[in-house]
C-alpha cells in the first residue's frame, strides 16, 4: 500500500530534484494518505527537466483529470545548481478517487510567453542579458513575451496558447567548476527560446514532457473515452 502522509527526502546532487516528482506525481492521487513531500537537492540542472517545468507543463495536465479542489501543488522554496545543491522544493497532493475524462484535442494559437530568469551568486545584470537575448530570438514570432528575474539564489520560459495549453523551453549554464568552453549568459537566453521554439513546432495539446503523465491518467479513467491529442511521442 501506498501510505503518502508528510515526508522530508535529500535528493543528493546527482539528480534533479524533478527526478523524484515526476513518479510522486503519479502516485500521489492512490495513497493513503494525503501527500506533503519536501525535496532537497537540485532544481535546476543541464539536461534535465526543472522543478520550474514541472510546475508549469505537468501540473496543467494533472488538473484536467481532477476537480479544482483536488490539484496538485508545487512550490519551489529555494533553487539550488550543481555541485552545491541546497534547492528545497514542495509538494502537497490530495488523495483522488476517481479521474474524470478529458478531451483535448484543439491547440490553439499561442497567445503568450512567460519566463523566469533565475541566477545564483553573479550580478543580476547576467539574468538581464539571458532575458534580452531571448527576447531578441522570440520577438519575431509573438509581442506579448514577458520575463521576470528571480534573484533568490538558467533561464526557463514557457508559453500558453488560446485553449490553454501550455510549451516550456529551458537551458542553464554549466555547472561549476565543470571543462569546456565557458557559456555566456546570451547563449542560455537563446537556447531556451529555441527549445520553447522546437515544443511549438511539434504541436499537440501536451509539452512533450507530460506526454507520460497524460497517457497515465488516461488509462486510469474509469468511465468514458479520453482524447488527447500529441505532437511526435518523444522517447522521454
Amino acid at each position: 500500500m501506498i501510505t503518502g502522509g508528510k515526508l522530508t527526502f535529500d535528493c543528493g546532487s546527482d539528480r534533479c530534484i524533478s527526478y523524484y516528482l515526476e513518479p510522486l506525481l503519479m502516485i500521489a492521487p492512490f495513497c493513503k494518505y494525503p501527500l506533503n513531500v519536501k525535496l532537497q537537492g537540485i532544481t535546476n540542472a543541464p539536461c534535465e527537466l526543472s522543478a520550474d517545468a514541472i510546475r508549469a507543463t505537468w501540473l496543467p495536465v494533472f488538473n484536467k483529470f481532477v476537480l479544482a479542489s483536488d490539484a496538485p501543488e508545487i512550490k519551489i522554496i529555494a533553487r539550488g545548481y550543481k555541485p552545491d545543491g541546497g534547492g528545497c522544493v514542495t509538494l502537497t497532493a490530495p488523495t483522488i478517487r476517481t479521474f474524470r475524462p478529458v478531451q483535448c484535442k484543439t491547440m490553439g494559437k499561442i497567445c503568450k510567453i512567460r519566463g523566469i530568469a533565475s541566477v545564483s551568486k553573479v550580478s543580476p545584470s547576467i539574468a538581464y542579458r539571458m532575458i534580452d537575448a531571448a527576447k531578441e530570438t522570440l520577438r519575431d514570432y509573438i509581442a506579448d513575451v514577458y520575463i521576470t528575474v528571480d534573484q533568490r539564489k538558467g533561464a526557463s520560459g514557457g508559453n500558453e496558447t488560446t485553449e490553454g495549453i501550455i510549451y516550456h523551453g529551458e537551458a542553464v549554464s554549466k555547472p561549476k567548476g565543470e571543462q569546456g568552453n565557458p557559456v555566456v549568459p546570451e547563449d542560455v537566453g537563446h537556447v531556451a527560446a529555441c527549445q520553447l521554439l522546437d515544443q511549438i513546432f511539434a504541436g499537440g495539446c501536451v509539452d512533450t514532457t507530460a506526454q507520460a503523465l497524460a497517457v497515465t491518467f488516461m488509462t486510469l479513467c474509469e468511465k468514458d473515452v479520453s482524447a488527447y491529442l500529441f505532437g511526435p511521442l518523444s522517447a522521454y
